[in-house]
């Protein structure tokens, strides 16, 4: 049972697991909060204990990412038997976890030690911060306070540096909420260019630092999505520094070939690519774009033309699609789709 799996890997401090329910603390864009998961026979009850509504919402999709409740075992099959024996090994999955970075540190703190020492040593890392073992934190710690091999605690403590040095990693990174029509995005910018235009349900909203009101002038005139929402602007000229695999960059550089109001299959960018057999895998990179609207994931449609999958919601991708058609009907701007 996956609960069980969880607690028996509980970082002291961190989270609780008492044979019936898993409980951890939590850390999100407002505040901290703590959520308990209790099984049943036919469905997990889970409370969410918030000091800040507004986190509501990050809270529910990583929790949601942490239970595996959103993978597609199809895509999750492709991916891994480009690289692993899926085929000897079927239903293979990442360790669960809330965040990606405690993933991270924990799997090179469980090298060659047991399932014990391992959540022991978890916990000595997250002394100071009840929410999990923070890269900021550890990247600042002695080694001699990890209780391990010299070579593997300096292996841990690189991964926290490096951690910090990666745009999407980043536990400081200045932010600012922009109001859109499609709802309150989190724009997160470093020195080289804009590194994410993140949805309110994102889980990497809650890897950034202390909200930045210093910025956000700069962060709102850099993207130019004012001139874009009022129907003034159709492309972005902004320097960009997202994050990601060399596959991933690649189909993210196709996505800004999509003119204005018109849209691409997944078949189609992948052919771009030079497989139209990737389509699954560009989905799936698509899926993880940073920077929304100006990197347009939403004109990716699937092959009848039907809305698919985007990280703000169906919702938000048909009223995009609709903005983008009407403001292109009024200006005489041609709105087939890619082909």
């Amino acid at each position: 049972m996956l609960l069980g799996f969880l607690g028996r890997r509980a970082i002291p401090g961190v989270e609780t697991w008492d044979g019936t329910t898993f409980s951890r603390n939590l850390r999100l864009p407002h505040a901290d909060g703590r959520a308990s998961i209790t099984a049943h026979d036919d469905h997990c009850r889970v409370e969410l204990q918030l000091s800040d509504l507004r986190d509501l919402a990050p809270a529910v999709s990583r929790l949601r990412r942490m239970l595996d409740l959103d993978a597609d075992p199809v895509a999750v099959a492709d991916t891994l038997r480009a690289t692993l024996p899926v085929d000897r090994i079927p239903g293979l999955r990442s360790p669960a976890a809330f965040d990606p970075a405690e993933t991270a540190i924990r799997a090179v703190l469980g090298q060659q030690v047991s399932v014990a020492a391992a959540c022991t040593a978890a916990g000595r890392l997250a002394v100071g911060d009840p929410t999990s073992p923070a890269p900021a934190q550890i990247a600042q710690m002695d080694s001699a306070v990890f209780a391990m091999p010299r070579r593997r605690a300096a292996t841990v403590i690189e991964l926290a540096a490096a951690r910090l040095a990666d745009g999407t990693w980043r536990t400081d990174m200045p932010y600012c909420e922009y109001p859109s029509p499609v709802g309150i995005l989190t724009l997160v910018a470093s020195d080289a260019g804009l590194q994410g235009v993140w949805w309110p349900d994102d889980a990497r909203s809650t890897e950034v630092g202390k909200f930045s009101p210093t910025i956000r002038s700069l962060l709102r005139q850099l993207p130019k999505l004012d001139e874009y929402f009022a129907g003034r602007r159709t492309t972005f000229d902004v320097p960009l520094d997202p994050s990601g695999t060399d596959f991933q960059r690649s189909a993210w550089d196709v996505l800004r070939t999509i003119p204005y109001a018109q849209t691409m299959t997944y078949a189609q960018q992948a052919a771009q690519l030079g497989d139209p057999a990737k389509a699954r895998a560009v989905g799936a990179a698509n899926g993880r774009n940073p920077i929304s609207i100006i990197v347009p994931c939403h004109r990716v449609v699937g092959a009848s033309g039907a809305l698919t999958g985007f990280a703000g919601g169906l919702d938000a991708k048909q009223w995009l699609l609709q903005f983008e058609l009407d403001t292109a009907s009024t200006s005489g701007h041609h709105t087939t789709s890619v082909s």
